[in-house]
């Protein structure tokens, strides 16, 4: 499945599998927000990422309103994922149980702190965020991190 972000030109790519794998997690743990990290890697001309994997946190708290992880205890996981695939950290998605795909202040805020991190190696992370009901992911939206802001790709 392809996504264009009209804001930056930039393309997005990942597969229905993916996308109902990650379905599946933020189902398991409804009622409260779910999520990880989204790897993948990049055309030579940067205009297109390809989303191809995911990486669960080990260590991380959901309530029904926020989400919040750590990349403690994953680190074997993103090394394995580079060395053997070339993926690397193309950024965050999770759930909003009963809720919209709307990214919050919250979500723009952990963007600005990840992005701020000294492991993080690219500026422009994706979002993706599902709103989920007990029994289905409603919809979803993937969102361009630029310039402090989130652009939705469509």
């Amino acid at each position: 499945m392809t996504y264009i972000n009209k804001g930056t030109g930039l393309e997005l790519e990942i597969s229905k599998s993916l996308l109902d794998e990650i379905g599946k997690y933020v189902l398991g743990h409804y009622l409260d927000e779910f999520g990880g990290f989204l790897l993948g890697k990049y055309s030579e001309d940067n205009k297109r990422v390809f989303v191809e994997d995911i990486i669960l946190p080990e260590k991380y708290n959901g309530t029904p309103t926020k989400f919040y992880r750590l990349s403690l205890g994953v680190e074997d996981e993103f090394r394995e994922a580079y060395n053997n695939k070339g993926l690397h950290y193309v950024g965050e998605w999770h759930s909003h149980p009963d809720g919209s795909t709307f990214y919050s202040k919250d979500d723009i805020n952990a963007m600005k702190e990840i992005v701020s991190e000294e492991t993080i190696l690219i500026e422009n992370p994706v979002l993706l965020i599902l709103a989920v009901t007990e029994k289905m992911v409603k919809e979803y939206q993937f969102y361009l991190f630029k310039e402090n802001k989130l652009i939705k790709y469509e």
